[in-house]
């Protein structure tokens, strides 16, 4: 006849969690298991903190503004160039076969006037610091003036739009 010991069933077998002391003695299943899952954790964790994790780098580039406009005799146009808080304005370029004439003024912002003929399109860019800021740059329309008269022609009837333009070559 087979003997079993008091409070054990027959047919039960010793696991490293059961038993006495399961869990205390140094170098037990239960140890070596939280040892393990802690590696891992701290595995994951180390994984999912990269470098490329963080926001991205600031990439200089271009803004180019377009200009639309109802008027086919607009000649001149006046406005200011206002950056985001940090942006900055850097060389500024006028589209081709216009005269440009700049003033800087406070807080980076640039007032702007353009000279020529004028029409539907791209009539300036501009260097700014971070391209992710290109919806921040805002322009500020002053005045427009008919090439042939002279009159004036209200803000009303013509358009200035930022856009990026392209990326600086690194």
């Amino acid at each position: 006849m087979l003997a079993v010991p008091a409070g054990r069933m027959l047919g039960a077998v010793d696991s490293p969690s059961t038993g006495a002391g399961a869990g205390t003695r140094p170098g037990s299943f239960t140890a070596l298991r939280r040892g393990v899952l802690g590696a891992c954790c701290a595995a994951l964790l180390a994984c999912a903190h990269d470098a490329t994790s963080g926001p991205p780098e600031p990439q200089a580039g271009q803004l180019a503004i377009d200009l639309a406009t109802a008027s086919p005799t607009l000649g001149a146009v006046a406005f200011v160039i206002v950056p985001p808080t940090g942006g900055s304005v850097t060389q500024i370029t006028p589209g081709a076969g216009l005269a440009i004439y700049q003033r800087a003024l406070s807080a980076g912002r640039f007032r702007v006037v353009l000279v020529g003929t004028l029409g539907t399109g791209e009539v300036l860019r501009f260097t700014v610091p971070d391209l992710s800021q290109a919806t921040a740059y805002g322009i500020t329309a002053e005045a427009g003036a008919d090439r042939v008269t002279f009159a004036l022609i209200p803000t009303s009837q013509f358009t200035l739009t930022p856009r990026p333009f392209a990326p600086l070559a690194e």
